[in-house]
């Protein structure tokens, strides 16, 4: 019998192997990692160790804002320095704002503001 009548007859069979665990099985690196991760588990630190609590919301620091954070403003670029930013900035959320408050920050640190 070939190997595809044996999967075959395992999937009309409905084994309770199922036809992954007896053909694909785990492999020796998932095997080995799995050895290695149990290995590594520090047993002598307890429950609460491991758990940050939780304070009161009336305690709890707010995260601020985009808006609290950040000012909008119109400015013009040189149309080089416009292609060029959104290249670097590969059209990701949020990534033309970090270069050019980067930029910034590194021209005023230069002048000693």
């Amino acid at each position: 019998m070939s190997k595809l009548d044996d999967i075959k007859n395992k999937v009309r069979g409905g084994s309770s192997q199922g036809v992954h665990s007896s053909f694909i099985g785990e492999s020796n690196i998932i095997q080995e990692d799995k050895k290695a991760n149990s290995q590594q588990i520090d047993t002598s630190k307890t429950k609460s160790e491991f758990v940050t609590p939780l304070l009161p919301p009336e305690k709890r620091e707010k995260k601020k804002k985009f808006e609290e954070l950040y000012s909008r403003d119109t400015v013009w670029f040189k149309n080089e320095l416009k292609q060029q930013i959104a290249e670097a900035s590969e059209g990701e959320r949020g990534e033309k704002t970090r270069i050019i408050n980067e930029a910034l920050e590194e021209y005023f640190k230069k002048r000693g503001r």
